[in-house]
C-alpha cells in the first residue's frame, strides 16, 4: 500500500487550484463583427429608397417631375441605386439588377462612417448590422445648380408645389439576401 505524504497532498492541492483557475474566466463573450465583417457578410438587397429635399419626403408623383436621372447625371443613374449589392473583402462590389452587373471598388472613409465607391462617390452608412444596411446619398449642391439651371420648366412646378431644391438627400434601404 502506498503511504500519501504532505508532498503528494500539495501535489494535488496545487494541481486542483491550477484547473480550477484556468476555467474561470473561459467563458468568452461574443465578439461583435466589424464593420467590414458586416459588410462583406451578405448580398444586400435592395428593399426601398426614400427621396428627401430639406427633409420634406418626396411623393412619388413629384419623384417623377423632378426627373432623378437628369439630377444625377443621366439616363439610369437613378435605377442603379436599386441594384442588389455584394461588398468583397477585397475591396471589389458587384451591383445585379435586371440581369445587369456592374463592378466596381470600394473602400471606407471617416472612420468607416463612410464608403467610396470607385474612387469618387462617398456615401454615408446610415446604418449597417447584421440585418440592414442604409446608405445616404447627399447630392453635391452643384448639381442641383446644374439641374435648376437647365430645367427652368421643372424647377417652376416643383417650387409651385412649395418645394425649394435645395439639401436633396437619397436614403437606400438594403436587406440581407436569403
Amino acid at each position: 500500500m502506498k503511504k500519501i505524504t504532505f508532498a503528494s497532498v500539495l501535489s494535488l492541492l496545487s494541481l486542483a487550484t491550477i484547473l480550477t483557475l484556468s476555467n474561470c474566466g473561459s467563458k468568452t463573450e461574443p465578439v461583435e463583427p466589424s464593420k467590414e465583417e458586416l459588410l462583406t457578410g451578405h448580398t444586400w438587397n435592395f428593399d426601398e429608397m426614400i427621396l428627401t429635399v430639406n427633409d420634406q419626403l418626396i411623393n412619388q408623383s413629384l419623384l417623377e417631375l423632378l426627373n432623378i436621372d437628369d439630377l444625377l447625371g443621366g439616363e439610369g443613374s437613378f435605377d442603379a441605386f436599386e441594384a442588389d449589392v455584394t461588398f468583397k473583402t477585397d475591396k471589389t462590389y458587384t451591383a445585379t439588377q435586371n440581369n445587369q452587373t456592374a463592378e466596381g471598388t470600394w473602400a471606407f472613409a471617416s472612420s468607416e462612417t463612410q464608403i467610396i465607391f470607385d474612387d469618387e462617390t462617398t456615401t454615408e452608412i446610415g446604418a449597417l448590422s447584421t440585418t440592414n444596411l442604409n446608405l445616404i446619398y447627399r447630392i453635391p449642391q452643384e448639381d442641383i445648380d446644374a439641374f435648376i439651371e437647365a430645367n427652368p420648366e421643372i424647377v417652376a412646378q416643383i417650387q409651385f408645389a412649395g418645394i425649394v431644391l435645395e439639401n436633396i438627400v437619397i436614403e437606400i434601404r438594403y436587406i440581407p439576401a436569403n
